[in-house]
């Protein structure tokens, strides 16, 4: 459900970071006192970036795919990431880096799921994906077989695309997602502020009920049966819907006509069932969300039981507090 992240890091030593055998760093620094001697520093653990400058250190990158990467399962985040494997490299940072996770203050985070679908997300996208919050994207991408649309707002984007497609795939993984981009949204909206914040089950739910109200948003229409009986103002609409031009212009004119058809819309979708595409991934969502959350759940990080994992490394230790 979590995947990229941005955190300012507040309780390790820049001397640490770089003497750390896990980072790979380039040149600015003494490798063997660690003193720098030109800003910023760069390094790299795995996918993720670290950045020393002179007055802080940036830790950035997909945790998914760190997860998998540790545990040698290739750079990918096509498959799930459950809050037992947020917890598990949340801790790994903690035991190797140093990273305390009540001193990491979360900057970007990005949050979604993968849902296997009925239908290529490609062609899905293509023809029966129209709006989201009555606008066009702002970013429409295709790469090799698959298809990746994007719209952005002044805290964050919202993305679709073919996951499967991405990873070379053949199955139809289509990943809903949100990247937040200001650290205050996420604490208005969630109350996340920390990197140790995303392993209560509450903000989890809540980053859920996020996801789930922002899909809301987006307008799916159905695949129209050549035999469906519309009537000619039906059709209308329907055409109208269809029309990417439609939404642009609506964008120009005052906001109470644009509500008054998206009502219209939504009214046509209702009455004549158009509206199952949106219902079956909205649901599918939902269901994605809970299996990640509903795992075990750890409460107090003082009491850390032992959960082998499947890693070259080392034992990590399950935990919610550390």
């Amino acid at each position: 459900m979590i995947d990229f992240i941005k955190l300012k890091l507040l309780s390790v030593s820049a001397v640490s970071l770089i003497q750390n055998p896990f980072i790979n760093w380039q040149k600015g620094f003494d490798p063997t006192t660690g003193e720098i001697s030109e800003y910023p520093v760069r390094g790299e653990l795995h996918n993720c970036k670290i950045v020393i400058t002179a007055n802080q250190i940036i830790f950035s990158g997909s945790l998914h795919i760190l997860w998998n990467q540790i545990n040698k399962r290739g750079r990918q985040n096509w498959d799930d990431f459950s809050r037992n494997d947020l917890s598990n490299i949340i801790f790994w940072l903690k035991s190797n880096l140093g990273i305390n996770p009540r001193k990491a203050i979360i900057q970007n985070l990005e949050y979604g799921v993968n849902i296997n679908i009925w239908k290529n997300p490609k062609d899905l996208i293509n023809e029966n994906v129209m709006v989201w919050m009555g606008k066009p994207p702002s970013k429409s991408n295709d790469f090799g077989q698959g298809k990746y649309v994007q719209w952005e707002r002044t805290q964050y984007s919202i993305k679709l695309y073919d996951k499967g497609r991405q990873h070379l795939r053949s199955e139809n993984i289509l990943r809903w997602e949100k990247k937040v981009c200001k650290g205050q949204y996420l604490q208005k909206k969630v109350g996340l502020r920390t990197l140790d914040n995303l392993i209560k089950v509450s903000n989890l739910k809540k980053l859920k009920g996020d996801l789930l109200e922002s899909f809301d948003m987006l307008l799916v229409v159905d695949s129209v049966d050549s035999s469906l009986s519309l009537t000619t103002p039906e059709n209308e609409t329907l055409d109208k819907v269809v029309n990417i031009r439609t939404w642009r212009d609506f964008n120009k004119k005052d906001r109470s006509q644009k509500c008054r058809f998206r009502k219209k819309v939504n009214e046509l979708l209702s009455k004549h069932n158009l509206n199952t595409f949106h219902k079956r991934i909205c649901y599918s969502i939902a269901i994605k969300c809970d299996e990640l959350i509903e795992c075990n759940e750890f409460t107090d990080f003082q009491k850390r039981a032992e959960y082998k994992v499947n890693s070259s490394y080392a034992t990590f230790l399950h935990l919610d507090n550390m």
